[in-house]
């Protein structure tokens, strides 16, 4: 069954506000039987935590829950824990992940306000004093559509990244001479490392150096590894110094029946695929009409895609 590739370009990363649950401060500290992490909140909340296996890790899900600022990390280097990261799912359930050295027990509760502090939620690891083995479940609790979809595939989801510009285009220049094929690449092999970290999932680069692609070999890139999402990422400058925050930009209709027009055209390319479907042994009506269902499929998947980034 072919799949829809999603295509999304991402200009930089900026977290968004709803209404909720708001994690005032996160607090990692070492305990003399273990790591303890305490999440001061604005209100109580429905939360779950699993761990998760290769590599080991600890996840909390908080409901209608969103991060006020980043986990303190001085204590990192004395407890079990190596580094601490945070994503949304489903535009608005918080999801903490603590990389462990082991997969340690753990268990989590909540205390009520008191005459030292509001509503907390408390997470204990280890205690014990030894690992446990733990096993990646199928079917992760709170999992967000995605994270279930990764899981359930017999393949690596594979996720080709596209730092813009390079070589001899430098793209936009800042003040200060910084060039955005330089930072574009630097966040391109971050989220590469973040991706392979990830069961079930494969990260490609279109360039790991600084060199210059055509748009073409860029696709080309997604193609030959079968890609199924294809991010590009910018960091374009503007005139105004108060500017800030992150923009999503989806393949347009526009864009994309140009694109059709363009590869109808060339007749002679008897190898070319638009979505999985190879489309240049039909004649012009069938094979318009295959472009425009693949596009409407892209489409869809990109606008899931967005919706989940935001």
């Amino acid at each position: 069954m072919r799949r829809a590739l999603a295509f999304l370009l991402l200009l930089c990363i900026a977290p968004l506000c709803h209404a909720g649950a708001v994690v005032r401060e996160v607090r990692l500290q070492s305990q003399p039987d273990g790591s303890q992490l305490v999440l001061e909140l604005s209100e109580s909340v429905q939360h779950d935590s699993f761990l998760l296996a290769n590599p080991p890790r600890l996840v909390v899900d908080l409901a209608d829950t969103q991060l006020q600022r980043p986990a303190q990390t001085e204590a990192l280097s004395s407890t079990q824990v190596r580094s601490v990261r945070s994503g949304v799912q489903d535009g608005r359930n918080l999801r903490i992940v603590l990389d462990l050295a082991e997969v340690y027990s753990h268990k989590a509760y909540l205390l009520p306000p008191d005459g030292q502090g509001g509503h907390r939620l408390v997470v204990e690891i280890g205690g014990s004093g030894a690992p446990v083995k733990a096993v990646l479940p199928t079917q992760p609790p709170a999992a967000g559509a995605v994270s279930q979809a990764v899981l359930r595939r017999k393949s690596p989801l594979v996720i080709v990244i596209d730092p813009g510009h390079g070589g001899k285009d430098p793209g936009a220049i800042g003040p200060s001479g910084v060039r955005e094929k330089d930072v574009v690449l630097g966040i391109a092999r971050r989220l590469r490392d973040l991706i392979n970290r990830e069961p079930g999932m494969r990260a490609v680069m279109t360039r790991d150096r600084d060199t210059f692609l055509p748009l073409r070999e860029r696709i080309s890139v997604a193609r030959r590894h079968k890609a199924d999402m294809f991010i590009s990422i910018h960091a374009d400058a503007v005139e105004s110094g108060d500017a800030a925050g992150a923009s999503v930009y989806m393949l347009s209709t526009k864009g994309a029946s140009s694109e059709a027009a363009r590869l109808l055209a060339e007749r002679e390319n008897a190898v070319d695929l638009v979505g999985g479907v190879k489309i240049t042994h039909h004649d012009r009506d069938v094979a318009s009409v295959l472009l425009d269902l693949s596009q409407d499929a892209t489409l869809e998947a990109s606008m899931l895609l967005a919706r989940l980034v935001l």
